[in-house]
């Protein structure tokens, strides 16, 4: 079992890597210490009991068509930092069998929107 996982965190952030899933602790002492688990189910089951906050770093509705507004306004605040909001792919995509597929739909349902907002924002 990794050490990362106190009795009582007070936030554990969580962001998807290579190797499964990264893992962030903050005490109530302000210590920290991180880890790599190897999926989601065994960091929610240490910690979804005890731990104030549990801060997972996903998209969180994925559209029909086009690119969301919050990734656009993001990157244009960010700035030089743009590139760390990563494009989400839309809702039909995942439901292609292979990864050129899911491309190949994503890019059709999202260009005309991109040109869209593109504009809007710039």
């Amino acid at each position: 079992m990794p050490a990362v996982i106190r009795k009582n965190p007070l936030a554990v952030g969580v962001d998807g890597c290579k190797a499964g899933w990264f893992v962030v602790e903050l005490d109530h002492q302000g210590g920290s210490a991180f880890d790599i688990f190897p999926d989601i189910g065994t960091i929610w089951q240490q910690v979804s009991k005890t731990a104030s906050l549990i801060l997972i770093d996903i998209p969180i509705g994925l559209p029909e068509k086009g690119t969301r507004a919050c990734d656009m306004l993001a990157r244009k605040v960010l700035g030089k930092r743009a590139a760390s909001v990563f494009p989400v792919p839309c809702r039909k995509a995942l439901q292609a069998l292979n990864y050129r597929d899911a491309s190949k739909i994503n890019c059709e349902l999202i260009k005309i929107l991109v040109i869209f907002l593109n504009r809007l924002i710039l």
